[in-house]
């Protein structure tokens, strides 16, 4: 990985590609991300609601595996708390790293679920309107076949 870096060569600014050290770090909800997106672009063959009732089984089961993570981290917590396990110093900073990246603003996220419920409804009435459309358009090709054998075939959308 390069970056532009601008160095002064014969008293003359100059930009010069230098390499940049870098380290790729992901969580789990970005692989979760990760993972969905792959999915859809395998699923753009298959039967579009095959694919998305497969896409939602796999979101659904990652996100149970997440809540029972959280589950076994908060009764690791409770036990420190209560003294029936000893403090591991480590296991409650990574439990606070953990906590503060959790969305806890309730109304910004309640916010986003209501822009991407109303996204999710907007592609079901573009889809029902589309597969509706496209059931008118070969009712009328029928009709057009039955009763106008003289002219020439029109297709009305």
């Amino acid at each position: 990985l390069y970056e532009t870096e601008v160095q002064v060569i014969d008293e003359t600014p100059t930009p010069v590609f230098v390499k940049c050290p870098f380290k790729i770090e992901t969580r789990d909800e970005e692989r979760i991300a990760v993972e969905h997106i792959a999915r859809a672009e395998d699923a753009s063959n298959e039967d579009s609601a095959a694919a998305v009732g497969t896409q939602l089984g796999n979101t659904l089961s990652a996100v149970k595996m997440l809540h029972e993570k959280l589950q076994l981290v908060f009764t690791a917590l409770q036990e420190m708390r209560d003294g029936h396990r000893p403090r591991n110093h480590e296991f409650l900073r990574r439990a606070a790293t953990l906590v503060k990246s959790l969305p806890l603003d309730s109304e910004r996220l309640r916010q986003e679920l209501v822009v991407e419920q109303v996204d999710a409804l907007i592609m079901v009435y573009l889809s029902t309107m589309t597969k509706g459309t496209a059931m008118l358009n070969d009712l009328a090709e029928k009709v057009h076949v039955a009763y106008d054998h003289g002219a020439r075939r029109r297709t009305f959308i």
